[in-house]
């Protein structure tokens, strides 16, 4: 708003600081002083890129307005628009108008497509107009940094190197790019408050405690592990979490996430139900969006409850989610009711069509595999996998291993590397080390998963925990990848002693060694009613340490109370190794019976 010369003349004849007033176009005020005859301002920049590739030439727009002065015309007073990128590559240039005018308050979007983003990165973009007769003021002609953008790499890996020191050890490589198929995680549920109006027909499962939650559906059995959730409220992010390993879909392809209202839930992986992380407490009047994101910051899916609407700081556009979804007051929330399309279309409120959290809904389908065409993971030259997460390894011989990702689409062909160091293998890989007492004597055992030039294991045995001395000696297999079992009994041991500290020395042919944690074996053990069990969890064999040596029945039994595994055990045998490696991972019941004492302990196998 031009504000010179408005005043209305009073017959003074002086401003506030002396100087000489118009008697008949005074300006309004203390102060008389020369207003701006005209003056633009920069209001905005932002990026576009012209596709996924790496480009010299994307785009910059510029929005410039007349804010003082009457239309502007560009033949008589051209504009100059200038622009600054910083990045990974630095360009500039400049945009002049030299045609077509502009009305006082009115805005125009000049671009240019000579912006170089051809590396990946982070690029910053600085605006500003240069001053002339119809922009005489400088105060408003700059805007720093107005915007940012990051340029994703087209290939990359998630971890570039690895170390392994074990013969039977392997690695999880993983590739990723903006240009793999996406869809393979998506929303299905989403509850802010958990009522009777739209819960599961038959009632909501009891491990979900929490009051607010959602369902993701993806890909069966597979490890959410380095996605992100994202929840936004307003324009500002709420919370944000990365998975961890461990965080896997069901077998028919869902799991549930607590988001809030926890209460005294806790994660229940074997039923698919994890934490968030985030605490606070929504409503089913809450207004909200979910976004998820790929290791690579890509947006994977999206979307909303309520009649949200993403900021840009989000980074949703129209391809990721459209549409206002229907409102959840006093309902469990919202559900899928149909191929997931990236809009508001086909969800539906709990109330017309029940929850039922880690049921694949109605109308929707787990994803499958992906199809990648012109990828591969390369050794030596030779494609060995065409999938982006696979699995590398064992390795026999120490030494640095390349494996290189290679990854052919519409914009070239580009590459990314995975390093494995395996480290020189020490001679054993010790599984299992026991100690109990039996009567009098000490009985020790273990179990080695694999032996490499093995020459012999050495028991130490010690009164104090700090002064050890040989107490005899076992030979090793040698060389073997399976599973060895040695034992070793110290006769008489507990005789006049209540405890006795023990360490295993493994020793390699060429003399090089390496020791054992220290056991303790106590004289109490023998009367107490327990038995010990190693590895727990496991992921094939199990080795029990029973009470005593008398003949044993072991059973083995499911969550659904199904007998899986039986067997007696012969007298004199006071630890029982047993092979369930034909189970499928999850959670079990062993039960021990030996002279009329039951002992029942929780097994996992995982």
């Amino acid at each position: 708003v031009n504000i010179d010369n408005i005043g209305t003349p009073i017959g003074i004849v002086s401003d506030i600081l002396g100087n000489t007033r118009s008697l008949t176009t005074p300006d309004a005020g203390a102060y008389e002083f020369t207003g701006l005859s005209g003056d633009m301002s920069v209001t905005n920049g932002s990026y576009k890129r012209s596709s996924l590739c790496y480009s010299n030439a994307d785009s910059v727009f510029i929005r410039v307005r007349n804010i003082i002065g009457t239309t502007v015309n560009f033949g008589v007073n051209p504009l100059t628009v200038k622009w600054v990128s910083t990045g990974p590559i630095n360009s500039n240039g400049l945009i002049t108008l030299t045609s077509g005018s502009l009305s006082p308050n009115a805005d125009t979007t000049v671009w240019a497509n000579s912006v170089n983003m051809s590396l990946p990165g982070t690029y910053n973009l600085t605006v500003f107009i240069e001053p002339n007769i119809v922009n005489t003021s400088r105060l408003n002609d700059t805007l720093f940094n107005v915007a940012s953008l990051i340029v994703r790499p087209i290939l990359s890996v998630i971890q570039r190197n690895f170390t392994v020191t074990g013969p039977n050890d392997t690695v999880i490589a993983s590739a990723l790019s903006p240009l793999f198929p996406g869809g393979s995680v998506f929303f299905s549920e989403i509850c802010n408050f958990k009522t009777t109006s739209g819960q599961p027909i038959a009632g909501w499962p009891t491990y979900l405690i929490a009051d607010d939650y959602v369902e993701l559906t993806g890909l069966p059995n597979t490890d959410l592990a380095g996605l992100t959730m994202e929840e936004w409220t307003g324009n500002a992010l709420q919370h944000s979490v990365t998975f961890p390993t461990g965080t896997v879909f069901s077998p028919n392809g869902t799991m549930v996430i607590a988001t809030g209202q926890l209460g005294t839930s806790v994660p229940v992986p074997v039923s698919f139900y994890y934490h968030s992380g985030n605490t606070i407490t929504h409503g089913s009047a809450d207004v909200r969006g979910y976004i998820i994101k790929n290791q690579a910051g890509v947006i994977i899916d999206a979307a909303t409850y309520g009649g949200y609407l993403f900021p840009a700081a989000s980074g949703v556009t129209i391809f990721d989610w459209t549409g206002t979804s229907p409102g959840g007051t006093g309902t469990s929330g919202n559900r899928l009711n149909a191929p997931d399309n990236n809009t508001a279309s086909v969800w539906v409120n709990s109330a017309t069509s029940p929850q039922d959290p880690n049921v694949v809904n109605a109308n929707v389908s787990a994803p499958s595999p992906i199809t990648l065409t012109g990828f591969s993971w390369n050794y030596l030259g030779n494609p060995i996998d065409t999938l982006p997460r696979t699995t590398l390894g064992p390795w026999t011989t120490p030494g640095v291993y390349t494996y290189v990702a290679s990854y052919t689409n519409a914009c070239g062909t580009f590459y990314d590397t995975v390093f494995v160091t395996a480290a020189a293998t020490v001679p054993v890989t010790l599984s299992t080390f026991m100690g109990k007492a039996n009567y009098k004597n000490a009985d020790l055992i273990w179990q080695t998963a694999s032996e490499k030039n093995a020459h012999l294991f050495e028991l130490h045995a010690s009164l104090d925990g700090k002064l050890f001395k040989h107490v005899g000696s076992i030979k090793a297999n040698g060389n073997t990848n399976v599973t060895s079992t040695y034992n070793f009994t110290d006769v008489n041991a507990l005789a006049n002693n209540n405890k006795i500290y023990y360490k295993l020395k493994s020793v390699d042919m060429d003399g090089s060694f390496e020791w054992s944690k220290t056991v303790i074996v106590t004289a109490n053990q023998a009367s107490n009613n327990s038995i010990d069990i190693y590895p727990n969890p496991f992921n094939s064999n199990v080795t029990l340490s029973l009470i005593d040596n008398t003949p044993a029945t072991i059973e083995v039994v499911s969550m659904q109370g199904v007998s899986v595994y039986n067997a007696t055990t012969n007298s004199n045998n006071l630890f029982v190794n047993i092979n369930l490696t034909q189970l499928a991972n999850g959670v079990y019941f062993i039960k021990v019976t030996q002279n009329g004492n039951t002992t029942i302990q929780k097994l996992v196998k995982q």
